[in-house]
């Protein structure tokens, strides 16, 4: 007799490749976790318990396995020494290899059906994600958008705002569970993205009004990064939506989302750290500009930055100094963010140490580097 199966037919889609019909199928996994009876699992952080029912079906697996060795034991030792041992009646192993059957359906269905539960449970997190982005989808149809206003009217919805930032939260929250490539922040804002979309819309202003974007350069491609990257997140949550039992509820082992969490938090912290001091991005956007000046007049630098050439790093950090040094104002904010622990918090501090150092802030950038160079190298020579 074998015991009945049909409770496979309600295994989702993975455990049914697992276990396509009502076969045995005996797997070795579904032994050792009836002999390991481990209570507890841990999935993505989260503790997650078997029922007692569950134990006390992996206790019978085995009693009934321990119960058919005896039986098969007694057979071998009666092949070995008839004369001293008598063979097990067939009736007896079958009874023994019937029980060990039922008894292993059991444990089975118990087991795989919690299981799954777990899993559903485990993967909430990326559900919620789903939901969220969703409602953001939902709304950006709904929300009229006059053409050419690169999103404004979203932006100025609260209740978009409100979608849109529950969304963020999620993803992050995702982020600090399954993205082992970075440090797995759960701290990046919403108001990242806002100001990124904010930026773009400057240097679109700035393009179709004709101005020179070269200065703009450094800040279209932080904001895009920003942008394509929450975008990347966005274009996952949609595709897994309908694939939901093939995601691994062990989220940190879904290469797809670990590959796109650690870009996003890549592009965010930098949007973080740039988008949201505009005093570092103008310095940035600066730099930026005026490398890219010089690297018209010596092609060498182009070669040095497309190959990241070691003698970059030696060139880099003398074009930084040389631009604090002609606009001592405009980059003191990048010095800083660089050189924190030799640089005061204050900036009026700041101000009054440049004045010390002989630059005058109130003269021209040409005067004050041809005035304030002797001294101020002089001063980071000393330190």
């Amino acid at each position: 007799d074998k015991a009945p199966r049909t409770y496979r037919e309600n295994f989702t889609i993975n455990y049914r490749a697992l276990f396509p019909d009502q076969a045995r199928n005996y797997r070795v996994d579904v032994l050792e976790a009836g002999f390991e009876q481990y209570a507890t699992i841990w999935v993505n952080g989260d503790k997650f318990e078997f029922s007692a029912e569950a134990m006390k079906r992996a206790e019978a697996l085995q009693r009934a396995w321990w119960e058919l060795g005896a039986v098969l034991e007694r057979w071998s030792q009666a092949s070995r020494q008839p004369q001293w041992s008598q063979r097990p009646a067939r009736s007896e192993l079958r009874t023994a290899l019937v029980a060990l059957d039922f008894a292993w359906a059991s444990f089975e269905h118990k087991y795989i059906a919690e299981l799954i539960d777990i899993e559903e449970k485990a993967r909430r997190l990326i559900v919620h994600a789903i939901e969220h982005e969703r409602m953001v989808a939902k709304l950006e149809e709904e929300i009229h958008q006059p053409e050419g206003d690169g999103g404004e009217a979203l932006m100025q919805s609260p209740t978009y705002a409100e979608a849109q930032k529950k969304l963020v939260g999620s993803i992050g929250h995702l982020n600090s569970v399954a993205n082992t490539r970075r440090k797995g922040r759960d701290d990046l804002s919403r108001e990242v993205l806002f100001d990124a979309m904010a930026t773009l819309r400057r240097c679109d202003i700035a393009e179709h009004s004709g101005e020179s974007t070269e200065r703009l350069i450094a800040a279209r491609i932080l904001a895009t990064d920003v942008v394509e990257s929450f975008q990347a997140m966005r274009d996952y949550l949609r595709e897994v939506e309908h694939c939901l039992e093939r995601v691994d509820p062990h989220l940190c082992n879904n290469s797809g989302l670990v590959a796109r969490l650690a870009d996003w938090e890549e592009s965010w912290e930098m949007g973080t750290r740039y988008m949201q001091h505009e005093k570092l991005l103008n310095a940035v956007c600066d730099l930026v500009a005026e490398i890219r000046r010089a690297q018209r007049v010596a092609p060498a630098l182009t070669a040095m930055c497309e190959e990241c050439d070691v003698e970059l790093f030696l060139v880099l950090p003398r074009m930084i100094w040389l631009r604090f040094l002609a606009e001592p104002q405009q980059h003191a904010e990048l010095l800083r963010s660089l050189l924190p622990h030799r640089f005061p918090k204050s900036p009026e501090v700041l101000e009054r140490d440049l004045g010390l150092c002989g630059v005058d802030t109130s003269v021209s950038a040409h005067d004050a580097l041809h005035e304030g160079l002797p001294r101020l190298l002089l001063l980071v020579c000393c330190l």
